[in-house]
């Protein structure tokens, strides 16, 4: 099956019906249905997932002590509250990394803060949503082993605004230490 034909056949044709908030939102519904059964996750996997056979040595990378099959990494903004790493794993990413993940519940931006800008590229104002680093330490601690190092990105909430944000980082690095490969501090906002 070639992938790319899936996407832009299949894919790619329903995606773009829907606003960009819209689609995000179907796909992390979708992702977390097929996440939740094994048999879908295997079917799934075989349809659009990563080709298993042996990485290529020269794609391999270490970093911070840590082996990654390969460079590509899946930034943080898809998956904010760690809801469906499992399925993302599939599709043979170096690394996922969740976030920006805040002390506590934060709301976006209000609607539409996702806009198609050129035909397959997005601006996103989103605003840092956050279910709060509780939560989703609950949906990594569910999720068990994976096969990939996974990314923690760090925010501070909008209204800590006036107390140190290292001790909001601090909070939120302290709280997933332990579902965490590494961290990324995302200094962009408040």
């Amino acid at each position: 099956v070639n992938k790319v034909e899936v996407y832009e056949r299949l894919v790619w044709p329903v995606i773009e019906k829907f606003s960009p908030n819209d689609a995000h939102e179907l796909a992390i519904n979708a992702l977390e249905v097929i996440q939740r059964n094994e048999s879908l996750l295997r079917i799934f996997e075989a349809v659009v997932g990563y080709d298993k056979s042996p990485t290529s040595q020269r794609l391999k990378m270490c970093w911070g002590g840590m082996v990654y099959e390969n460079p590509v990494f899946l930034a943080a903004g898809f998956d904010k509250d760690g809801r469906v790493v499992k399925a993302l794993s599939t599709f043979g990413f170096g690394s996922i990394e969740v976030g920006s993940v805040l002390s506590y519940q934060q709301n976006g931006y209000p609607k539409p803060n996702i806009w198609r800008v050129e035909e397959k590229s997005l601006l996103n104002q989103m605003g840092f949503p956050s279910s709060g680093m509780e939560l989703v330490k609950q949906n990594l601690v569910n999720l068990g082993r994976l096969r990939m190092p996974v990314g923690i990105n760090v925010g501070v909430n909008r209204d800590r605004v006036g107390i140190d944000p290292v001790l909001a980082y601090c909070e939120v690095v302290d709280c997933l230490y332990d579902q965490a490969a590494y961290f990324v501090l995302n200094l962009s906002s408040p």
